[in-house]
């Protein structure tokens, strides 16, 4: 049940998500190394993580649930390409231009 057949189309794809996981993650250190003082860089990071990690189990949950329900993959495909569009859109605002100056 994949959308795609050819083994090196999906490795070149997940080796280009991989790469923007990567810019991601660089790019948010950088902002919270920024912003946040020292004596508590590392609290902050330990939430920021604890709060990303305990959404992951929901999320599957949620996605296992729409699917059994409706059977719709595409839907699902949908539904993860709206949430990308949201973080692109919201790139933008002003988290995105603080500046440590």
């Amino acid at each position: 049940m994949s959308l795609i057949d050819n083994i090196w189309l999906i490795a070149l794809l997940w080796a280009v998500s991989q790469g923007c996981c990567a810019i991601v993650v660089v790019s948010f250190f950088t902002l919270r190394q920024r912003t946040v003082s020292m004596e508590f860089l590392s609290r902050t990071v330990a939430i920021t993580r604890a709060v990303t990690f305990l959404a992951m189990p929901f999320s599957a949950a949620i996605s296992g649930l729409i699917f059994e329900k409706t059977g719709n993959f595409p839907l699902l495909i949908w539904m993860g390409s709206a949430v990308m569009l949201l973080g692109i859109l919201l790139y933008h605002r002003p988290l995105a231009s603080v500046s440590g100056e």
